[in-house]
């Protein structure tokens, strides 16, 4: 969990205050529902500091339990959809394998929904795995970080290759 706020902290700074391109940033669980959402921070939130991020996901980790990804991953799908810039970039950061499941098979569930991500083409879609390579089996185009403070490198190269 230190991990991943370590790193989601670096990449709101990273794109928000290096690049100046809108970021939002999301946690989500199974705790109290099938997919429950904590938004941290709002594509129009802008300079939130590191300790902000943290307690954001302080406050939603009391409740978290599991996640379902394909669900979050959708829900974030939907959300970048709506933005009006012409590059879309979903970068899904995650310390492991899914969790939860809202039809009984959370693997092939998030397979299912990345797959068709990529097939549309509307948005770049990454997976970033934090000190776990279990991001190749549902996502394409992947980093692994061994340390969080990789991850800065990692969004300027995301940045700069895109989509091959």
């Amino acid at each position: 969990m230190k991990q991943a706020a370590d790193a989601s902290g670096r990449l709101v700074h990273t794109f928000d205050r290096i690049l100046r391109v809108p970021v939002q940033l999301a946690a989500f669980t199974n705790g109290r529902t099938k997919c429950d959402i904590g938004l941290i921070k709002g594509f129009n939130d802008r300079s939130m500091s590191p300790l902000d991020i943290a307690t954001g996901f302080s406050r939603f980790y009391k409740i978290s339990s599991a996640n379902n990804d394909a669900d979050a991953v959708m829900w974030a799908y939907t959300q970048l959809m709506k933005r009006k810039e012409s590059r879309k970039i979903l970068i899904v950061l995650s310390d492991g394998c899914p969790a939860g499941s809202w039809a009984g098979n959370d693997s092939n569930n998030l397979t299912y929904v990345t797959n068709q991500i990529q097939k549309a083409g509307h948005v770049e879609l990454y997976g970033v795995g934090i000190m776990s390579s279990a991001v190749e089996t549902y996502y394409q185009n992947v980093k692994v970080l061994n340390d969080s403070s990789e991850i800065n490198r990692t969004l300027f190269e995301i940045i700069r290759e895109g989509i091959k």
